[in-house]
């Protein structure tokens, strides 16, 4: 990749552009559940709050949060992945890896 396209590709990645692909992403995922928001933070074990900020776009989750949600969520690793120019789902070696960085970043 050459320098310039790198650094144009970092500019249009926003903390406004990733709170949108991981709103778009969850509401995708489970819009249409009762209480998703609560799942959500239930199943990555986090505050039903700082969820709700995702879910609503006004936040970007922080870099561990992400790879959590990443993790449990196609949806948001093709997001991700999307914004970052590689739109290929994980297959299981990169899930794994994925896994092995959430124990690391847990402690």
């Amino acid at each position: 990749m050459a320098k310039g396209d790198m650094k144009m590709r970092s500019q249009a990645i926003t903390q406004e552009s990733v709170a949108g692909a991981v709103s778009g992403a969850l509401r995708r995922t489970l819009g249409s559940q009762r209480c998703a928001v609560k799942q959500v933070a239930r199943r990555i074990g986090r505050d039903i709050r700082a969820v709700r900020g995702w879910w609503e776009g006004e936040n970007a989750p922080r870099a561990a949060d992400l790879i959590l949600l990443m993790s449990q969520f196609e949806e948001v690793y093709e997001a991700v992945a999307t914004l970052a120019g590689r739109g290929t789902p994980p297959d299981s070696v990169e899930r794994q890896r994925i896994e092995e960085a959430i124990r690391i970043l847990r402690g």
